[in-house]
C-alpha cells in the first residue's frame, strides 16, 4: 500500500461526483421526485375514479327508471306476446347494466367521508 502524499489530498476533489455522501444525497433526491411523482399520479388516477363512480350512479337511476317503467308496463295484461317479450327483454338488459354499474362503482375509492368508520351512539 502506497502512503498519501500532501499533492494527493490537494488534487482529491471531496465534493465532486466521487464523493459517496454527494451520491447518497444525489439519490435521495432522485427518489423523492420519484416518489413525489408517483403520488400525484395516485392522486389523479384517484379523481377520476371518483368521476367514475359519480357517472355510474347517474347511469344506474337513468336504468332504475327504464326498469320502472318496464315493470309498470308488464303488469299490464292487454299485451300482445310480441310486444311482452320485447318488455321482458328491455327489462333485463336494464337489470344487467344496473348490475355492472354496482360492480364498477363498488371498484371506486369512496369519498373520505365515507371511508371513515361512524361513531357507535352511546347508550348511557
Amino acid at each position: 500500500m502506497t502512503p498519501y502524499t500532501m499533492a494527493d489530498v490537494e488534487t482529491t476533489n471531496l465534493s465532486g461526483p466521487a464523493c459517496p455522501t454527494d451520491r447518497l444525497e444525489e439519490q435521495l433526491k432522485i427518489v423523492k421526485l420519484q416518489k413525489d411523482a408517483a403520488e400525484q399520479e395516485t392522486k389523479r388516477l384517484h379523481q377520476q375514479l371518483q368521476k367514475v363512480a359519480a357517472i355510474a350512479v347517474d347511469f344506474n337511476n337513468v336504468f332504475l327508471v327504464i326498469i320502472g317503467h318496464t315493470h309498470r308496463l308488464l303488469c299490464n295484461d292487454d299485451l300482445d306476446e310480441e310486444l311482452l317479450i320485447s318488455l321482458r327483454q328491455i327489462n333485463l338488459a336494464g337489470e344487467r347494466a344496473t348490475r355492472l354499474l354496482r360492480d364498477l362503482y363498488l371498484l371506486c375509492p369512496k369519498p373520505q367521508s365515507e371511508r371513515q368508520p361512524r361513531a357507535e351512539p352511546s347508550t348511557g
